[in-house]
């Protein structure tokens, strides 16, 4: 698996400046980087990278008992082929019983099916297709499709509640929150996710009767000596038979630059890592609990409330 198939790892979230809000380790190995890892989830992505430690099956793609993956696509990427599949994953919903969220990813071609299922060893792989004439900020997104489901097994055939109606589409910019992000992101560029890594099912209750849930995605960065991981998180809510992007941000980020060699042939690494934590916070502003964005370093937070007219979170000025 070559380093540009690779799911994120991840992004930080840097509120104020990056030095305020990243950690810096130096360490004079490459074995001597986990230790120098502080988020659980990135140091479980960078043994799967440099190991092949498995990571946990953050989309489910053990699908319940008496549940096929094409009923599966069927009913939420209609009119796909089903054939091009390179992950169906679902899982039950923590907060409503019998619900499960649903997700699909299907290639745009025989070849990048092929592509995929070579680069990635024949597992399930939800990543963008090559990119664009015109660099990395051009991915094109992958066919990946959302949705929330009910299922009984095995009393119960399975049900469509909500979808978001057509292949995911949302960008990221990284300008509301001063962040470090990818290279390409600098120049105010608005970027589609290049990977689509797990679930986030964290009590995100935006009201006093709705629960949202989250999508992590990512990039990579490769350079000539490390490379750098960007996590973003993407969180939706159901609105009757639709689901709603309600907030797309950074929330992770790690970073591995390669120093000096050393006479005994080790090189010298230094590794920055930030991250963040979305919490919600009591106060409402048009019937939704407000949000906020913290770094764990405590150094810097960005409040966003809740727009009836766009039906999502926007940043307080």
């Amino acid at each position: 698996m070559t380093t540009q198939r690779l799911l994120a790892m991840a992004a930080m979230l840097c509120l104020a400046t990056p030095s305020q809000c990243q950690t810096t380790t130096k360490v004079q190995s490459v074995d001597q980087i986990p230790s120098a890892i502080k988020s659980k989830d990135g140091l479980a992505k960078f043994r799967e990278q440099m190991s092949g430690v498995p990571l946990p099956d953050g989309f489910g793609t053990s699908l319940p008992a008496g549940l096929s993956a094409k009923a599966v696509v069927d009913l939420v990427a209609p009119g796909r082929d089903a054939s091009l599949t390179t992950l169906v994953g679902v899982k039950p919903w923590p907060y409503r019983a019998d619900t499960f969220i649903a997700i699909v990813c299907i290639a745009s071609s025989r070849a990048e099916f092929e592509q995929d299922m070579h680069y990635n060893g024949k597992k399930p792989i939800c990543q963008a297709n090559s990119a664009e004439e015109g660099g990395e900020a051009n991915y094109t997104p992958e066919g990946v499709y959302l949705a929330v489901l009910a299922y009984r097994a095995p009393d119960q055939p399975l049900r469509l509640l909500a979808s978001y109606g057509k292949s995911l589409d949302i960008k990221f910019r990284w300008q509301e929150t001063d962040m470090q992000g990818p290279g390409w992101s600098n120049d105010g560029v608005a970027i589609w996710p290049y990977s689509y890594s797990r679930f986030d099912f964290a009590p995100y209750r935006i009201s006093a009767t709705e629960t949202a849930f989250g999508v992590r995605v990512g990039w990579f960065e490769g350079y000539a000596g490390g490379g750098a991981d960007f996590e973003g998180i993407m969180l939706f809510a159901q609105d009757s038979d639709r689901l709603r992007n309600i907030l797309a941000e950074p929330i992770y980020y790690m970073q591995d630059l390669a120093g000096d060699w050393q006479p005994d042939g080790t090189r010298n690494h230094e590794v920055q890592e930030g991250e963040a934590t979305i919490t919600m916070l009591p106060h409402q502003t048009n019937g939704h609990f407000d949000l906020r964005i913290k770094t764990a370093q405590q150094k810097g937070k960005r409040d966003f409330v809740w727009s009836d007219k766009d039906k999502r979170y926007w940043p307080v000025d």
